[in-house]
């Protein structure tokens, strides 16, 4: 297996595990907390972007250290990743009048690639130390 299709499939995994993270933690914090449902998906939703960034950045990536280099990038590329969905979902839905399930489902098969390639080529990218001493 080529090197992009093992983080691919890394990234994947990791994914599906944030996104299990996510779902346990709403539920337990609704179930076992009383934690009102909106505040729950908001923490559960940290929960899971910390088991995103971490799980990528340590195995999918196989980064060390330099959290404050990745992170920043991690956190653009997460904010950007919601205003792109947010986007697509508005213009299949409002502009174009179509059916919400397509615009979701639009959004899932696009949006993982988005977020694979600007993690591989941006996020966690091997640091290039002549690009960055020119700027710095």
């Amino acid at each position: 297996m080529s090197n992009v299709m093992f983080q691919a499939a890394r990234f994947g995994a990791v994914g599906l595990a944030a996104t299990v993270t996510h779902v346990l933690a709403v539920v337990a914090m609704v179930e076992l907390a009383a934690v009102p449902v909106l505040t729950a998906n908001f923490g559960a939703f940290l929960i899971a972007v910390l088991v995103t960034y971490l799980g990528n950045h340590r195995w999918t990536f196989e980064c060390e250290g330099a959290h404050a280099r990745y992170f920043p990038r991690f956190v653009a590329i997460a904010a950007l990743s919601l205003a792109l969905g947010q986007m697509i979902v508005w213009v299949i839905t409002q502009r174009a009048g179509g059916d919400y399930r397509i615009a979701v489902a639009v959004v899932a098969l696009i949006m993982p690639a988005f977020g694979f390639a600007a993690s591989r080529f941006f996020v966690f990218a091997p640091r290039n130390d002549f690009a960055e001493s020119a700027h710095g």
